[in-house]
């Protein structure tokens, strides 16, 4: 017996390809013209999740959490409510006129905050400061850095080596930003006036801190393989191998990202499993085909190479990885947020993170 085959009608196959040839085509001027946008992960709110609330309930019972805001620093709790005022800068200067500058740090054992402060008088005269707060003894010292042909880089906080010893950034511009003159004028707690100077050769300095020494490390960044210097309380030498290869991996870059202001830090101490991306950098379209107008703001948090979050307030720095309450903060325009190591992310709180205290300090 002969089974015959039936054979398809030319025409259907013919339809069938165009039918596919329009979907591809579809496919591919969607993608170009009405891209996908990942969309953004919700945040957990308290409550939400067992594991997120079990942590951030141990963290809420032995810590305090300081943050610069409205000329105040103040410490909260993690769940964002005002604990207390340490104090207002008008108020503890009796000066209307002072206010603070948006850059504290805090010292290695959370004994001292220190904040760039300016004071404006009517004679547009401005004056940089620096206010150091004692918090154990809750007691304040003034201090105005000064080198003559010099001014306090105020957008530099203080750099802390020890709970005692700190570095106060001065520079001045000969002709443009590649003429940076920079001076670090090195202070001691208990000695203050034996103030000493560390002078770097003109040039911008990439930096990055050695958390576990506490140690300053730069490099210049107006020639190929410059040396790596590290300033420590000793003062200024040569970076040592193991610091050398901790700056390579850790240090911030600035310099490709000083069109638009970002100096972020693609690798960040010891969890470089985290961080940012600018959706739009330098060209018109990003990833998905979207225009730089539409997302100019738009920046993807990453953790291990997935999205946990995606904001368009602007974010200057990566998350911040706290060892010790196992945590990571960052900053998406006036506020602050909070993740854990699963990505559960919150909203925090208004004001700049200056860093975090024991409750019973």
């Amino acid at each position: 017996m002969i089974k015959q085959i039936r054979k398809e009608p030319t025409y259907i196959i013919l339809i069938v390809s165009i039918v596919l040839s329009l979907i591809c085509i579809g496919m591919s001027l969607k993608s170009r013209y009405f891209p996908f946008n990942p969309i953004s992960p919700p945040m957990t709110n308290f409550g939400d999740d067992v594991a997120f609330d079990s942590v951030t309930e141990q963290v809420n019972q032995k810590w305090l959490f300081l943050y610069e805001q409205e000329n105040k620093i103040i410490s909260t709790d993690i769940y964002g409510k005002e604990h207390s005022v340490l104090f207002n800068i008008k108020e503890i200067t009796g000066d209307n006129d002072a206010f603070l500058l948006g850059y504290s740090s805090i010292s290695p054992c959370n004994s001292y905050i220190a904040s760039n402060y300016r004071v404006k008088k009517d004679n547009e005269e401005i004056i940089d400061r620096l206010i150091i707060y004692k918090m154990r003894k809750n007691e304040f010292v003034d201090i105005l850095p000064i080198i003559p042909g010099y001014k306090m880089a105020w957008d530099n906080p203080p750099t802390w080596l020890s709970d005692k010893i700190f570095l106060v950034k001065m520079h001045k511009f000969t002709t443009d930003a590649h003429s940076e003159e920079i001076v670090f004028i090195r202070y001691d707690i208990n000695d203050l006036p034996s103030e000493e100077q560390i002078a770097l050769i003109p040039c911008p300095h990439t930096k990055t801190i050695k958390h576990d020494t506490h140690t300053l490390l730069l490099s210049n960044d107006c020639q190929s393989n410059p040396p790596i210097y590290a300033i420590d309380t000793n003062g200024l030498r040569l970076a040592s191998n193991n610091e050398v290869a901790y700056f390579n991996y850790y240090s911030e870059d600035c310099f490709r990202n000083i069109l638009d202001g970002n100096c972020l830090k693609h690798k960040f101490y010891d969890f470089p499993s985290v961080r940012i991306e600018r959706v739009v950098d330098f060209n018109f379209f990003d990833p998905f085909g979207n225009s730089a107008e539409i997302n100019r703001n738009r920046f993807y948090v990453y953790l291990n190479e997935e999205i946990v979050r995606i904001s368009d307030s602007y974010i200057e720095f990566e998350p911040i990885w706290e060892p010790e309450i196992g945590l990571f903060i960052w900053k998406e325009g006036d506020d602050t947020y909070l993740m854990d190591e699963q990505g559960h992310s919150h909203v925090w709180f208004q004001g700049e993170y200056v860093g975090m205290t024991q409750r019973d300090y």
